[in-house]
């Protein structure tokens, strides 16, 4: 009996030692994309990367913090939490300070109790990215102002024309300014009449 138990003790470690070992990616929270580079003030996803022999866990969202240390400074900085969806195969959305330095730093992740293995990242002066539809993939998540100033959602039903404004939606433009910023409309540039910080709107 006391074998078994000796046993049962030795797998549950190991169960654990092997959860808190999955490791996590930080992408821009818009297009998934430039791993491992954000931006200062943007939305990042962190994405738990479960081994294949392993089970998806359920995260519970009040065990979730998300912790940030730059190379070469002793205390760690809690980022605030956006969003946590409860399932692993979605990620954790967590806001980065507009005031953080840039340089390279390391992210962790814990949740249920755990932490990950630190994320290596770097923090640079931008690294945009666009909302879609698609969540990550497909057209734009766009808006437009047309002549009588209603805001619709631009689609192949409402599609812009000649003289509207038209909204797109991102996150990760960091330090950049507007006059940096360009978009390209069916490979020809096109005017920008704004680009920063959504009133209201974390990053």
């Amino acid at each position: 009996m006391v074998t078994t138990m000796r046993r049962l003790s030795f797998l549950l470690l190991s169960f654990g030692i092997a959860t808190a070992q999955q490791t996590i990616s930080v992408s821009n929270a818009a297009s998934y994309s430039n791993a491992g580079s954000v931006a200062p003030g943007s939305l990042i996803a962190i994405q738990l990367e479960p081994q294949p022999s392993e089970p998806i866990p359920q995260i519970d969202p009040s065990t979730v913090s998300v912790t940030l240390q730059h190379n070469g400074v002793v205390s760690p900085m809690k980022l605030t939490v956006v969003s946590v969806n409860g399932d692993a195969l979605r990620p954790v959305i967590a806001l980065l300070p507009a005031s953080i330095a840039l340089g390279n730093a390391q992210l962790t992740l814990s949740y249920n109790g755990l932490t990950s293995p630190p994320a290596q990242i770097s923090i640079v002066p931008t690294s945009f990215g666009l909302f879609t539809i698609g969540g990550s993939f497909g057209p734009a998540l766009a808006q437009q102002i047309g002549g009588n100033r209603a805001l619709v959602r631009n689609q192949l039903t409402h599609p812009a024309k000649p003289g509207d404004y038209v909204i797109l939606w991102g996150t990760g433009l960091g330090s950049a300014t507007q006059d940096q910023v360009a978009v390209m409309l069916g490979g020809k540039p096109t005017s920008v009449s704004y680009a920063g910080a959504a009133p209201g709107e974390p990053a």
